[in-house]
Order: C-alpha cells, then sequence, then structure tokens
C-alpha cells in the first residue's frame, strides 16, 4: 500500500507540470516579456524550448523522487 501511495504522490505534481506544459499557463515569456524590450519576437521559440526543457526536468525529478520514496519504503 505505501508504494501505491508513494507513486500517487509522485504522479500528481507529473501530471501537474505535464498540463501546464500543454497548456503554457507557466513560464509563459511570451506574454510577460514580449512587451518589453528583453525578449524579441526572434527569441520566443528559444524561450519555449527552454520552457520545455526546465518542466520536463521538474516532471522527471518528481516522478523519479516519487518512485524512489516508494521503492525505499515498500
Amino acid at each position: 500500500m505505501t508504494f501505491v501511495y508513494y507513486l500517487i504522490v509522485a504522479a500528481v505534481p507529473a501530471a501537474a507540470v505535464t498540463f501546464a506544459l500543454v497548456t503554457g499557463k507557466i513560464l509563459n515569456f511570451n506574454s510577460g516579456l514580449s512587451s518589453t524590450r528583453f525578449i524579441k519576437r526572434e527569441d520566443q521559440p528559444f524561450s519555449y524550448w527552454w520552457r520545455v526543457g526546465f518542466l520536463t526536468l521538474v516532471a522527471g525529478g518528481a516522478l523519479t523522487f516519487g518512485v524512489m520514496h516508494a521503492l525505499q519504503y515498500s
């Protein structure tokens, strides 16, 4: 039962980050900084891939953390 619990704990943030990645609601630099001079139009693909990479690392880290705890306490 502990294994299932930690697997659920790991899946919740991973699913939340994946949803945010798909919808683009987190770290959406295009909407916030495009009105300023920091990011120009041609730099937006870079900020998109930076966001994809960052959220992928966060989701993978959360899932790995939960799985390792599940294996440790099972």
